[in-house]
């Protein structure tokens, strides 16, 4: 129960990543998550539920998710900031996570979707439009480790800083498996971020393909979705299944300093 437990957390938490947001916004290289922007040197971003951002420099910035180091899941990405120009930024990112949580539990069903660590790279290219409008691409490659696979990123987004303090955040994004020949992971949010002050917070809605393990009692029924670990005639046996989760809310408060 509580890996299942775990498992569903980091997954609310990684799903949410995506969203782009920041502190009362002067001017449009302040959009950080999500683009080729990065923190100045000593700023932190932080938050109850996204990932913890540090401006080591202000051309370098550190990423980690604090939840899933509590969850023994440690995880960490660096950006580095390449060109900065009035119309264009670019960045490099490097990154990778892992788990030791129940490492020899095989009551979850192995799934290419959900791998128990990956290592990471990619190039952010965001475009200044004008207008309070940011347009962001990524490329990268992606390594998974249990199961392994290697995995070509790709994701777009646009952030339209309406005012200093709102701003309206689309992206969409897609993992390429090179094993599998097939689109995995693919994604779509739509979420509204507001300055209150010190206080932010982001409110959305995430679409996508999402597997979450899920425990299911079953008495003397075939198994007829997902998979079974327990086999196809459990007999009054609590299996654990993994199901396709469609939509996932975005909500976090999170604070800039």
């Amino acid at each position: 129960m509580r890996v299942i437990l775990a498992n569903i957390l980091i997954g609310f938490i990684v799903y949410s990543f995506p969203v782009p947001a920041s502190a009362v916004w002067h001017n449009t290289r302040e959009v950080v998550l999500g683009t080729a922007n990065t923190l100045e040197q000593g700023e932190l971003i932080i938050g109850l539920l996204m990932p913890a951002v540090y401006g080591i420099t202000d051309d370098l910035m550190l990423t980690i998710h604090p939840i899933s180091w509590a969850l023994l899941s440690p995880n960490a990405s660096l950006r580095y900031r390449v060109v900065d120009e009035e119309s264009v930024r670019l960045s490099i990112s490097v990154g990778g996570a892992g788990t030791v949580l129940d490492a020899g539990d095989t009551s979850v069903p192995a799934d290419p979707r959900r791998p128990r660590g990956h290592v990471s790279g990619g190039v952010l290219a965001t475009f200044d439009a004008g207008a309070g409008v940011l347009l962001t691409a990524m490329t990268g490659y992606q390594h998974d480790f249990a199961p392994s696979d290697d995995d070509f990123t790709w994701s777009v987004g646009m952030n339209w800083v309406i005012t200093e303090s709102s701003m309206l955040v689309l992206q969409g994004g897609f993992h390429w498996s090179f094993s599998r020949s097939r689109i995995d992971a693919e994604q779509i949010s739509l979420s509204y971020v507001h300055a209150f002050d010190v206080l932010r917070v982001a409110v959305g809605i995430v679409y996508g393909n999402f597997p979450v393990a899920l425990i299911e009692r079953r008495t003397n029924t075939a198994v007829d979705s997902a998979i079974d670990v327990a086999g196809s005639n459990a007999s009054n046996e609590a299996v654990v299944l993994l199901q396709d989760i469609p939509v996932w809310p975005v909500l976090d408060i999170f604070w800039r300093f």
